[in-house]
């Protein structure tokens, strides 16, 4: 796949486009059909060698599908395993190894090649500091278990050099795209990397498919140069010399041949530079909030809004589209903006709006915003939101979801009256303030509250309820 790849002592070098399977669809049983399980033969017969997983992908099954496609059929070190600590499940030291060492039982290996806190941003780097992650994970690499400790990250320039600072990384994971070069933190986030001779390895290269999903106009443009959206996305990687590896998410053998072709063709001429930004404006100009990330407006703001990046979000839900990973746009809001850096923590003190050069209502529009995020995510209509603040709310499911579901309702005006879980070691506990109950009080005051599901075992929780005749809003 070239020269840029990263060698590891004795090992082949690793190829400079890698597959993600975090897209792939699994039945409930977690078998993936049998064209996802091509994908992943083909890869691996076309040189690529690079494989990226993770604990929760595939609802928790991708691990037993690496272990399945590859390394119960090919020699273990003619590939390399990705995968990576869910950060967000650590609430004491222990946990680490402990999720470390399911990982490996999953993927049924005596070591991972390269090992990533996942989804790193300034909440959970306060997190990886205070249960001490880094002094378990250096054990791990120090003893051979792990080989290449890095991190992959969603969050701006100034929290990603606090974290490049806090240990010796081998490598980070970033989201670039050419969209996000030109419109927000990729392209300061990768200079910082190269900056301190950190290894970039890329995912979201097209925006999670996003950049597919163009205005006809810049479809027809892309035409006329001889382009296709996808091969144009990712032949800007071929100048980024710090780049070692691209991530594929591709679904279909067609489209893996396409992206290996682009990868290993000829690099685009740098005059190309004003076709990316020509695209990057025809995305914009049918973005419904015309922000164009000039930043004036964060020069005002007393609670340090990223104004341009809720914007941003908003818009690309709306003109390309949410990246396949989130079920909804309330998702890809809550998980990609940083807690401090959201819309909800504006006091609409009209300073920003007075220094945008778009004349944008910008505080109204944050509180669209964040409105259309919350009610997204809690999987609610807008006119359910009169029945919840009239009838007493049960959120079910006690845990950070829960919590986050807690403070989304009350900046939305409504109080819950208790969590439920099917945990007996939560019963009767309080969480928040809130006293936890069992699902037997629930169904026998059925008629006394609407429920909210707050858990990531969605499905399960709405058929157990369903069973039980209890009201979910909807």
């Amino acid at each position: 796949m070239g020269n840029i790849g990263i060698e590891i002592t004795d090992r082949p070098i690793v190829s400079g486009m890698g597959l993600g399977i975090m897209r792939f669809k699994a039945d409930t049983d977690g078998r993936i059909p049998q064209a996802a399980r091509s994908v992943i033969k083909k890869a691996y017969e076309s040189g690529i060698n690079y494989f990226d997983s993770g604990f929760e992908y595939i609802k928790g099954t991708s691990e037993s599908i690496i272990k399945s496609e590859l390394v119960d059929r090919y020699p273990r070190e003619t590939f390399f395993i990705a995968d990576k600590l869910p950060i967000w499940k650590v609430t004491k030291k222990e946990d680490v190894k402990n999720l470390f060492e399911i990982q490996l039982e999953r993927l049924g290996v005596g070591y991972i090649d390269f090992y990533l806190i996942h989804a790193v941003n300034n909440r959970y780097f306060e997190m990886i500091k205070q249960y001490e992650v880094m002094d378990v994970l250096s054990e791990l690499k120090d003893k051979g278990y792990i080989k290449k400790l890095g991190f992959s990250f969603h969050d701006n320039e100034e929290v990603l050099e606090k974290v490049l600072d806090h240990y010796s990384w081998d490598f980070c994971q970033l989201q670039i795209n050419y969209y996000d070069w030109y419109a927000q933190h990729a392209k300061s986030n990768y200079e910082l990397c190269t900056r301190r001779n950190i290894p970039v390895f890329v995912m979201e290269p097209i925006g999670g498919g996003r950049l597919i999903n163009l205005p006809e106009e810049a479809k027809q443009l892309l035409r006329n140069n001889g382009f296709s959206p996808a091969g144009f996305a990712l032949s800007f990687f071929k100048r980024l010399e710090n780049v070692r590896v691209v991530l594929s998410g591709s679904l279909k053998e067609a489209e893996l041949e396409e992206n290996i072709k682009t990868l290993c063709g000829k690099k685009i001429k740098d005059d190309k530079d004003d076709l990316y930004a020509e695209i990057v404006r025809m995305i914009q100009d049918k973005s419904p909030v015309p922000c164009s990330a000039c930043g004036y407006c964060l020069k005002e703001c007393p609670r340090k809004v990223d104004i341009p990046l809720c914007f941003q979000k908003y818009n690309d839900s709306v003109m390309l589209g949410i990246p396949s990973q989130y079920r909804n746009f309330g998702e890809f809001y809550f998980n990609c903006i940083p807690v401090e850096s959201r819309a909800e923590n504006c006091i609409k003190c009209g300073k920003c709006a007075k220094r945008c050069p778009q004349s944008i209502s910008i505080p109204n529009q944050l509180s669209e915003v964040y409105k259309k995020a919350a009610i997204s995510l809690l999987g609610i209509k807008e006119e359910s939101l009169g029945i919840l603040k009239e009838k007493k709310v049960v959120c079910f499911g006690s845990g950070n979801m829960g919590r986050e579901y807690k403070n989304i309702l009350e900046r939305l005006g409504i109080s819950i009256t208790y969590f439920c879980d099917n945990s007996k070691a939560k019963w009767g506990t309080v969480e928040s303030g809130i006293e936890v109950i069992s699902p037997d009080f629930l169904e026998r005051n059925k008629d006394e509250y609407y429920v909210l599901i707050s858990s990531t075992h969605y499905d399960a929780i709405n058929e157990q309820l369903e069973k039980s005749g209890i009201n979910v809003i909807n």
